[in-house]
């Protein structure tokens, strides 16, 4: 459990520092390309502050990294090929939300269930700074906030299921 512990709460950690970094980064693009030409207390589309976006942005960065990352972990213990998981890793990355969106106008009748499927979590990220994203995810901002990290929570425990009984 400690080193399986360790391990997610490694790359969790390096996850939030790349994200600091970022805001950091996004600081000095703002300061060094633009000046003082956009305040970040702007309000932009009525969605908010250019800050309160940023912000929020980056914590759906966080929240959807340790959904991935979990994932990842879970994927490896069973697949055991990191060629495959990384495959894994990028269709899900890249055409999971458009899976999930298909699935749900497919088989509209069913989507009070489909709108719980893992790869709707993927719009986390988007939706959490733009609540328009909830016609698409078919899920309000807490409910898809909560939905992803239960995920990342299911993940991790069926990951360390198969860690603990993987030989070394």
């Amino acid at each position: 459990l400690k080193i399986y512990v360790a391990k997610l709460l490694i790359i969790f950690l390096y996850g939030v520092l790349l994200a600091i970094i970022a805001i950091l980064f996004t600081f000095i693009l703002k300061f060094v390309l633009l000046g003082n030409k956009y305040s970040w207390l702007t309000t932009y589309l009525g969605r908010g502050t250019l800050l309160h976006i940023l912000i929020l942005n980056m914590v759906g960065t966080i929240v959807y990294s340790t959904f991935i990352v979990t994932l990842s972990f879970m994927l490896i213990m069973l697949v055991r090929v990191n060629v495959a998981v990384i495959g894994i890793g990028l269709a899900i990355g890249f055409l999971g939300s458009s899976i999930s969106v298909a699935l749900m106008k497919s088989f509209s009748s069913l989507v009070g269930i489909l709108k719980w499927n893992p790869l709707n979590m993927i719009f986390v990220m988007q939706q959490l700074s733009n609540s328009s994203y909830a016609h698409i995810s078919n899920l309000s901002t807490v409910q898809i906030v909560l939905a992803t990290i239960l995920y990342g929570s299911i993940f991790a425990e069926v990951g360390f299921v198969l860690f603990k009984h993987r030989r070394v």
